[in-house]
């Protein structure tokens, strides 16, 4: 396998609307899940790279529009072993998602269900906060 693979997640049964990467090595990582709409998706993609349940470690978060982190609260519950990595200004939404959620409605109105999905929580035990000034990397 590549280091990366582009997954089209195929959102609303469009090619290329919305894509997240899968990054291949020793601790497997997701960057941008998309919505959630799109999780079984992307469920059934990583398992045929061969990464199951039991494989995904980390889920990195480039900003937390629904249609990049939708899925995460619900994807933690599929990869009970994955981490959340996501910018301190992000992290609050990502814990109660309900300011988020209330400000897609507001935009998408009666499609935000269709579009989005329900948005659950990710539990805050399970981020790890990304402050402007702490270069990280995926190993630490």
């Amino acid at each position: 396998m590549n280091d990366h693979q582009c997954i089209d997640l195929e959102h609303l049964d469009l090619e290329g609307a919305i894509a997240c990467y899968l990054v291949d090595g020793p601790e497997p990582a997701i960057i941008d899940p998309g919505p959630v709409t799109t999780m079984e998706r992307l469920v059934e993609e990583l398992a045929v790279r061969g990464v199951g349940s039991s494989e995904l470690r980390h889920v990195f978060l480039t900003h937390i529009h629904l249609d990049h982190a939708g899925a995460t609260g619900s994807l933690l519950d599929n990869f009970p072993k994955a981490r959340v990595f996501v910018h301190e200004d992000g992290a609050s939404h990502m814990v109660d998602p309900e300011r988020l959620v209330s400000s897609t409605r507001r935009t998408f109105g009666d499609l935000h269900d269709q579009l989005w999905g329900e948005v659950k929580p990710v539990d805050p035990n399970r981020i790890d906060v990304w402050r402007e000034d702490e270069p990280r990397s995926a190993a630490g």
